[in-house]
């Protein structure tokens, strides 16, 4: 059975609510505008209450080494600094690509702008520091930076470093595991706080057997010596209706979900709360049906999680790393 999509959920409350039907759901009005924005609630509300099995998903990610680099002498005018990046040199040339400017600091901000601008915002990042410059690899699946040289070393210091951080996919909801480069051994999840105890100059390099997430990124303790492909098990985010076709990336089942909640919801927001107290007890019973269903089937897949909100579940228990005082 197909899900429905936008427009025809859509239109399901507007006749529920006896109100005239859409030809589209971009740009929507008056009662339109409303049930779209309801559904769109609706939908974020019943992913929180658990990890639906159609948001599991893999995703594999490359370790990479960062570009260094140090503007000594911003009174350079015309050196080169070559990046070998894949097999493939990119030569970024003064006065061409960028300029130098009056000082060391703002001729390193030039110099990053030029290198994303060279790259791409979804291949590369920088971090400016003063007169420092980080870059680090952003693409998932290629070897990324694996030489690095200027014409001048007295005006640049240049340098591969292990990089031990890594950004979370882009529809990044909630983590089951990372595993190593066989797939089969997780790593141990432990708090930001355990790794900077260890290692907190960032400094102990190796096979990562730890990790952990703050903000959009993971870090890997210790930090990978060598090009590895990391696996990261997780559950997306589902994404926002916006056009006609779409359909909402939860199971099929949670379509009656939603639909019944919007329908809740724009009961008390006619003023009728007796209706609309109906309808809300009559969708936790449905919701909890639809749990129990999710729990059957993420049961029969290995390694994913069949309960929790917003709970990490690693295939092996959580372990500090080795010297953390316990």
């Amino acid at each position: 059975m197909a899900k429905t999509n936008f427009l025809n959920l859509t239109n399901k409350v507007l006749r529920y609510i006896n109100q005239s039907e859409v030809a589209t759901v971009v740009s929507p009005t008056g009662h339109a505008a409303i049930v779209t924005d309801k559904i769109n609630e609706a939908l974020n509300t019943v992913y929180t209450k658990t990890n639906w099995y159609s948001l599991y998903t893999e995703r594999k990610f490359r370790t990479s080494q960062n570009v260094t680099i140090s503007v000594d002498d911003y009174t350079s005018t015309s050196d080169t600094i070559t990046f070998t990046r894949n097999g493939t040199n990119t030569v970024l040339t003064e006065g061409v690509g960028w300029t130098n400017a009056t000082d060391n600091d703002t001729s390193a901000t030039a110099l990053a702008a030029a290198i994303v601008t060279s790259f791409g915002t979804t291949v590369v990042e920088t971090e400016v520091s003063n007169e420092n410059i980080i870059v680090r690899n952003r693409a998932e699946d290629d070897v990324g930076f694996t030489a690095i040289a200027t014409s001048d070393s007295d005006v640049y210091t240049v340098a591969l470093a292990n990089n031990h951080l890594y950004d979370m996919a882009s529809d990044f909801g909630r983590s089951v595991a990372l595993l190593d480069s066989t797939g089969n051994t997780a790593l141990a999840e432990v708090s930001p706080m355990a790794i900077s105890h260890v290692d907190p100059d960032d400094s102990q390099s190796g096979n990562p057997s730890s990790y952990a997430a703050f903000g959009n990124q993971f870090r890997l303790y210790p930090t990978p010596s060598s090009t590895l492909i990391i696996f990261d098990r997780y559950f997306k985010i589902p994404a926002t209706l916006t056009v006609d076709a779409d359909t909402i990336d939860l199971p099929l089942e949670c379509e009656a979900l939603i639909l019944k909640l919007v329908e809740s919801e724009m009961a008390f927001y006619n003023n009728s709360s007796i209706k609309g107290s109906t309808l809300l007890a009559h969708y936790k019973l449905m919701l909890d049906d639809a749990i129990e269903m999710n729990e059957y089937i993420l049961s029969k897949q290995n390694n994913i999680p069949p309960r929790g909100i917003g709970t990490v579940y690693p295939m092996i228990p959580v372990m500090f790393p080795s010297g953390y005082p316990r």
